[in-house]
């Protein structure tokens, strides 16, 4: 029984470390979904979003410092109540949003890995089946070594975790990322299949009401009186792998696909509130330099970037896609041929790295 009880606590720490170390190299993200939980659409709790970055570091200082505990056998006891604890508060998150349907992504691996509500309620369910299975046999032993080792080994992630808030990401699971082809993600090929759909007529006869295909044509049977028609997708066509980036012109029209084929080579700069607008302006002032090349996507109205140099190319996305995209309000993606080559969260950064 002590072996069933070692195995199950260095699943436990196996499954706890890589949660939180995917959190800690991008800590806004899961700021970003704690956002999302204290939204009026699922807890109303925004007077928590001031310091939900706070609590996301805390999270996921605790998720790590639990783990290394768990691996280096460190009052395993209390460590295992600990983590009942935490599996009860995730399983409840989860389990909420699984049922109300308000939270389609948990964020429990970060963009690492994508799960869906109930996988990951199933998943908190099996953590705690391998908790209980730890708790058997367990110790709670003391170890100065121990102890001391536990929060080396924590202060190395905080330390990751605090470049990745200075900077960006030092490892980016994203879309997004470095090296990654924005022509192959974006664009939807000529060839490729497209959704199919199917209309269902909804017709009452002789008091009952039945569906029907266009094809039997309900509308032809006599005494039949027409109640609703659905259209229902019966086969999903080709999604690309960036489905979500969706931008919008001047004029509300989508040019995502354009944008890609027109300035697949250059700059795009990504700006996200106010203070990324007029750190563009600070910037623009300040540097003599060819821009032709250069695109704005911004969440702001498009009318307020009235900056002669950007004329017709300034774009509107959701502020969501920007976060996704870059984890700073004002970042630099440049392009070669659609693959970004470098990310930048500050226009100083860009001069000392040449991105000019």
């Amino acid at each position: 029984m002590q072996s069933v009880s070692n195995i199950s606590r260095y699943i436990l720490a196996f499954i706890f470390l890589i949660s939180g170390f995917v959190k800690a190299v991008d800590p806004l993200g899961l700021m970003y979904k704690l956002d999302e939980y204290f939204s009026p659409e699922v807890f109303s709790l925004e007077f928590l979003s001031p310091i939900s970055l706070l609590i996301s570091i805390l999270v996921i200082a605790f998720e790590l410092w639990l783990a290394i505990r768990l691996l280096l056998g460190y009052r395993n006891q209390v460590t295992l109540f600990m983590v009942v604890g935490l599996n009860f508060m995730f399983g409840f998150l989860t389990f909420y949003s699984a049922y109300f349907d308000v939270v389609k992504d948990c964020g429990c691996f970060g963009d690492f890995l994508k799960m869906s509500p109930w996988a990951s309620f199933g998943k908190n369910i099996f953590l705690m089946l391998i908790t209980i299975l730890a708790l058997f046999k367990t110790n709670d032993e003391r170890n100065k070594i121990k102890f001391v080792g536990t929060w080396v080994i924590l202060s190395f992630f905080l330390a990751l975790m605090g470049i990745s808030l200075w900077s960006l990401p030092i490892i980016d699971f994203r879309p997004y990322r470095l090296t990654a082809d924005l022509k192959e993600g974006i664009l939807i090929p000529e060839d490729a299949p497209e959704n199919k759909y199917e209309t269902l007529w909804y017709y009452k006869i002789n008091g009952e009401e039945k569906s029907y295909k266009t094809h039997q044509e309900p509308w032809k049977i006599e005494g039949a009186k027409f109640v609703k028609r659905e259209t229902q997708l019966i086969e999903k066509g080709y999604e690309p792998p960036m489905s979500d980036f969706v931008v919008y012109d001047t004029y509300g029209d989508d040019v995502s696909q354009d944008i890609i084929q027109t300035f697949n080579t250059g700059v795009w700069i990504i700006a996200r509130g106010e203070e990324a607008r007029d750190e563009l302006k600070e910037m623009i002032e300040q540097i003599d330099h060819d821009y032709s090349h250069w695109i704005v996507i911004t969440d702001r109205p498009i009318k307020e970037y009235t900056l002669p140099i950007f004329k017709g190319r300034v774009y509107f996305a959701d502020t969501t896609l920007l976060k996704t995209m870059i984890r700073s309000q004002l970042g630099f993606f440049k392009l070669s041929n659609g693959v970004i080559t470098r990310k930048s969260h500050s226009w100083e950064a860009i001069i000392v790295n040449a991105l000019f």
